[in-house]
């Protein structure tokens, strides 16, 4: 069942009718983009509509979800959050991004131990994206060329990570060959070229 989470009102009476329906729920992917505004710390309101965007609520969802599968009969579940690796580089993106995406994937941990007397396996999965020179132009419109070009290289930027590796990297999560992983966040680098 897909859920568009845009309207969280309904998203959340979506999420608790599967109780009153006695559906399992084995599975919940949070797959929502994160929020890009380009706010500091110190602009308060922008900050704290980047991390209620963000960060709470991911971790609304995951409560939502976690309140499902700790009623059901049969014990188990898993819960999985797609990020991004984006919010590793601090000094490279908006801090308010990179604070609310860190903070989204620091909880799962400890969502993970919360719910693991209950069978249920909390894991995010952080996609890595090559990035343009043209984004980071967006993001430092003063910057030298060669100073881009340094932070793509440093970071390691040109390396990407497909959709059909996270597909993968979730089927992996949820089936049997995950059973015994919870509480991680699961970075998918990208793939190396050889020459």
């Amino acid at each position: 069942m897909a859920c568009d989470t845009s309207d969280w009102l309904k998203f959340g009476h979506e999420i608790e009718n599967l109780k009153d329906k006695h559906r399992r729920l084995n599975i919940f992917y949070n797959n929502t983009d994160f929020n890009h505004v380009s706010a500091l710390p110190s602009d308060s309101k922008a900050f704290e509509s980047t991390m209620a965007a963000n960060f709470q609520s991911v971790l609304d969802s995951i409560n939502l979800a976690g309140a499902v599968t700790k009623s059901q009969k049969h014990r188990g579940g898993c819960i999985l959050l797609r990020s991004s690796t984006m919010g590793l580089l601090g000094d490279v993106v908006p801090s308010a991004y990179s604070i609310s995406l860190a903070a989204a994937t620091g909880v799962i941990p400890a969502k993970a131990a919360e719910l693991a007397g209950h069978g249920v396996r909390v894991n995010a999965i952080s996609q890595h994206a090559g990035v343009h020179k043209r984004v980071l132009r967006s993001i430092f419109p003063h910057a030298e060329d060669d100073h881009l070009e340094h932070m793509i290289e440093k970071y390691m930027m040109t390396r990407t990570a497909a959709d059909d590796d996270v597909a993968n990297a979730a089927v992996y999560l949820v089936s049997e060959y995950g059973k015994r992983l919870t509480g991680n966040n699961l970075i998918l680098n990208g793939q190396f070229t050889t020459p």
